[in-house]
């Protein structure tokens, strides 16, 4: 039988083995080390093409120091908080938040397992191939002009009008530079993986709406412009690959001029769309980070979709630069409750989730005067 003074000696050692055990734990989450396997047919599979930038920024490789990681704690906690509250409007929520510094985004959502759940891009991918394309052009590793007056126009209109005439012109461009639809593919999984971001991209090319045939027909630099293109609306990624990827071109993961061109464009006031009828989207232009963030003159982009299959989501992925010159990177994609009839964000509780989340990140990050 043991001694009093043993079993106070073993209960310690318990104690402190314990305590052990938690910290480590702690510690890998923080550095941004997977408790578990992460599912790999999500992760980027094809390293950077030859001849282009992209070192992988999608976290930073330095280590964190004490205070670092007591502030990536706070801001765990916060954007836990945040996605609470704006699930409580009747969504389900998920959002990722990335600070220089940090190897890997904080995750948070409701429910907690849609913290890894693919949804899909809608008009966040326009984003993507903007920067897919400007790589193929030249961008990433030598001096190129400006880019041509169709292809401006287009990646200005996708971003700021968030219109899909444009977007997809821009795709037939990247498809007809890269040599295919395969090669295409190829050009945005490497953008990705620059980023050290995954997505689910689409296998097939599609013939796309007639609609768009007038406006294609104008585009006088395209060989093919009814051709069919990768629908890049509908490939999958989760929040934290959408971070990722802004985060990498704030960092200049493909070349500061790639950067400056696309989040300039990124920064430019949202105006409505020249495609939908009037009153289809009823929501203020600047929802979301042109309304919460508005201060810091972010560089964002929404997308949303998918009312007639009963899976409406929005997703917004927005940029800003704090006070000390350092980039803050943030996503949100809101899936409501009670879904739409159409593809109208302001019929949603979506634009009142998102920013309500972004606007308690904000204030966490820097706190108003």
């Amino acid at each position: 039988m043991l001694a009093p003074s043993d079993l106070y000696r073993l209960a310690l050692l318990a104690v402190v083995i314990a305590a052990a055990v938690l910290g480590v734990r702690e510690f890998l989450r923080d550095e941004g080390q997977p408790l578990a396997v992460a599912d790999r047919a999500t992760g980027p599979q094809h390293p950077p093409r030859a001849g282009q930038e992209g070192a992988g920024t999608g976290g930073d490789d330095t280590g964190p120091s004490d205070k670092a990681l007591l502030r990536r704690s706070e801001l765990r906690a916060v954007l836990d908080g945040a996605t609470r509250a704006a699930a409580k409007k009747g969504a389900r929520v998920q959002a990722a938040l990335l600070l220089e510094g940090w190897r890997r985004p904080v995750v948070a959502a409701v429910p907690v397992e849609d913290a890894r759940r693919q949804v899909r891009m809608w008009s966040v991918a326009k984003v993507v191939t903007a920067v897919a394309l400007l790589r193929e052009l030249g961008w990433g590793y030598r001096f190129n002009p400006a880019p041509p007056g169709e292809v401006d126009r287009a990646i200005k209109h996708a971003l700021t009008r968030s219109e899909n005439c444009p977007q997809r012109r821009l795709l037939l461009e990247l498809q007809e530079r890269a040599g295919g639809v395969d090669e295409a593919r190829d050009a945005v999984r490497s953008t990705l993986y620059s980023a050290r971001a995954g997505a689910r991209l689409p296998a097939e090319a599609e013939p796309g709406d007639t609609f768009c045939h007038e406006y294609l027909r104008t585009q006088r630099r395209l060989a093919e412009p009814l051709a069919p293109t990768l629908p890049l609306g509908v490939a999958t990624w989760r929040s934290e690959d959408a971070v990722r990827f802004l985060h990498a071109l704030g960092k200049g993961a493909y070349g500061e001029r790639v950067a400056d061109y696309v989040l300039k464009a990124m920064r430019l006031p949202k105006r409505r769309s020249r495609e939908a009828p009037p009153g289809a989207h009823t929501a203020p232009v600047d929802w979301g980070a042109g309304r919460a963030l508005s201060r810091w003159d972010p560089a964002y982009k929404a997308g949303w979709g998918g009312a007639r299959d009963g899976e409406f989501l929005t997703q917004q992925v927005a940029q800003i630069v704090l006070a000390d010159g350092s980039l803050a990177t943030l996503a949100v994609t809101v899936i409501p409750n009670v879904q739409p009839e159409t593809d109208d964000p302001g019929s949603t509780v979506a634009p009142e989730a998102t920013e309500t989340i972004m606007r308690r990140v904000a204030r966490a990050l820097e706190p108003p005067d």
